[in-house]
């Protein structure tokens, strides 16, 4: 049964047009497969299981010196990702030294790897090593390592003003994806206003105005912004200002229902008590 499911394997990826796998290359992505359909199906923590019982079998791959298809080494991307999610950092790390150890000289897996890593000890509590290889990162030339490092000098070293002068930063950054500074710039300004940091809130959010990014975008990702800024308005007892970024956030194409209606209740609010 396993020679006919190899042999499978290696039928569909030459049909693909790849080169054929080896038998350890089949093993390992039956193994990891089955692993990531676990994830899918919303277990976790068995996914994780299944993921870290396929490491001999890359180390068996490793023995006879195959050479590594693009999905072997993102499934140990994926895992790793995986162990952060369910709090698993040890494991997380593990992975992540597993990638490094089979990426050679490819500077894109290593990158990927030492990524891997630095969340990894993040979450070890060993934030200072994170920090120190997110400023390799950085000097590489990986975008990405800016915004990761001003969230952990944030979050985890409380070096605030370094952090949040590399966050500003970062939201700039056309080359770290659209989508994942949007996010973290609302994150990160929900977060401060929890401290009771309404200035640095309100600068952030907005920032998520004027922040480079595609028009589309833009469009989609400005109304939410703006809801908030009126609300901070509202709370210095602003309503004239309030009002101004309510209408704003209704005008905007782009605001999704539930934006509508918070910004819509709102101006329906200061009326009735005007």
């Amino acid at each position: 049964m396993l020679r006919h499911l190899l042999i499978l394997c290696l039928v569909l990826q030459a049909a693909a047009g790849e080169a054929p796998a080896t038998p350890q290359q089949a093993a390992i992505q039956q193994a990891m497969e089955a692993a990531r359909k676990l994830d899918r199906e919303r277990k976790p923590e068995p996914a994780l299981a299944a993921a870290l019982a396929a490491l001999p079998a890359y180390d068996a791959a490793a023995a006879a010196k195959v050479k590594w298809s693009w999905s072997d080494l993102d499934h140990l991307r994926w895992a790793s990702a995986v162990a952060r999610k369910v709090k698993r950092p040890d494991d997380a790390a593990l992975l992540a030294d597993k990638l490094l150890a089979l990426a050679g000289e490819d500077k894109g897996w290593i990158s990927g790897a030492r990524t891997d890593l630095a969340m990894a000890r993040a979450l070890q509590g060993r934030a200072a090593e994170a920090d120190a290889i997110y400023i390799e990162l950085i000097a590489a030339g990986n975008d990405d390592a800016q915004l990761n490092r001003a969230l952990l000098l944030l979050r985890e070293l409380d070096h605030r003003d370094e952090g949040l002068k590399l966050f500003e930063q970062a939201l700039g950054n056309e080359k770290i994806a659209g989508w994942r500074r949007y996010n973290e710039a609302y994150d990160e300004a929900r977060r401060q206003r929890e401290l009771g940091d309404i200035a640095t809130a309100e600068r952030l959010y907005g920032l998520i105005q004027t922040m480079p990014a595609k028009a589309d975008e833009q469009a989609k990702r400005s109304p939410a912004a703006l809801v908030e800024l009126g609300a901070i308005a509202e709370g210095r007892g602003d309503a004239a200002k309030a009002k101004q970024f309510y209408a704003k956030a209704l005008a905007g194409e782009g605001a999704d229902a539930g934006t509508r209606v918070r910004a819509r209740n709102a101006l329906e609010a200061i009326a009735y008590f005007e």
